[in-house]
This record gives structure tokens, C-alpha cells and sequence, in this order.
């Protein structure tokens, strides 16, 4: 507890059996706001071992982040080189059903593909047509899909059916 006497400050508290103690300082008081304002001015910032231990933190997080981000980048990638495979089978129909054939060419079909994937039209028969897709950032990095009575290519057996290795 804090009391004041002219001059000085008085502190008051309890001794260890219970009996009220007063002690007396006699600091001026323009000594002792100095030496507050002195504590509290060194305590109103982070310590350079503080922001240390922040960035380190944000270190680790970073490096347990960043592969599972690459891992994710890599599943959107096959699901891309999927996605094409399918929308050139509508784009082959399309042209058949025009043309009464199918082509090897994908100018012919105006099908631009994704950008990073690489669509190969293998085969184009009147029957049927095979083809591939191809991207360096994904896992699995090779797909292949055949329509018809085309030759299959590997890892595609069922006709229609996309398939990646």
C-alpha cells in the first residue's frame, strides 16, 4: 500500500507474522518517477531474441507448408491433364460428327488445351483415335486415353476410360 508524508513516499505492508510494517523511503519523487519511466521504457518493445524465436517459427511452419503445397499444385496439374483428355474427346466427336472422321491435328478441332499440358493426338482412324497428355509438374506425369478401334496406348486398356501412370 502506498501512503504519502511530505517528501517521501511511504510504503506499507505485511511482515511474516502478520504484523502491519511500515518502511520508509525517502526517495524524491522526481528520482523515482525517473527510474519508472527508465523501466518502462525498456519494457515497451520485443527483444531482438524475441523476434528471433518468431522467425524461426515461421521457419519451420514454412518448411512443413511448402511440400504439401507442391504436392497439391501436382494433384491440380492431373486432374488438368485428365479434365483435357476428356473435353478432346468432345472436340474429336464434334469434328466427326462434322467431318465424318477424326484428326490428328488440334488446330482442326480448336481445342487449345491447358496451358503446361501437352495433348498429342497419337492416332486417327475412321473408327476410332487414340491420343496423350503430358505435364512436368504433376504426379502422375503421363496419361493416355483411346476411343474406338484404335490402338491402345499404355497404361489405357478400356476404350473411353482415362488412364495415368
Amino acid at each position: 500500500m502506498l501512503a504519502e508524508a511530505p517528501g517521501l513516499l511511504r510504503l506499507a505492508g505485511i511482515g511474516n507474522d502478520d504484523v502491519p510494517v511500515t518502511h520508509s523511503v525517502s526517495l524524491p519523487r522526481p528520482l523515482l518517477s525517473r527510474r519508472l519511466s527508465a523501466i518502462v521504457r525498456r519494457r515497451s518493445g520485443f527483444t531482438l531474441i524475441e523476434l528471433l524465436i518468431v522467425v524461426v517459427i515461421i521457419g519451420v511452419l514454412a518448411a512443413i507448408a511448402i511440400p504439401r503445397f507442391d504436392a497439391t499444385k501436382g494433384k491440380a496439374n492431373y486432374a488438368v491433364m485428365q479434365s483435357d483428355l476428356h473435353n478432346l474427346t468432345t472436340a474429336e466427336e464434334s469434328f466427326f460428327y462434322d467431318n465424318a472422321r477424326y484428326t490428328t491435328r488440334l488446330d482442326s478441332l480448336q481445342f487449345p488445351g491447358t496451358r503446361g499440358d501437352q495433348l498429342v493426338v497419337v492416332e486417327a482412324t475412321p473408327t476410332g483415335w487414340s491420343a496423350t497428355a503430358t505435364h512436368t509438374q504433376s504426379y502422375p506425369r503421363f496419361c493416355a486415353l483411346f476411343i474406338g478401334t484404335a490402338a491402345p496406348i499404355p497404361p489405357a486398356t478400356a476404350a473411353g476410360v482415362v488412364a495415368c501412370q
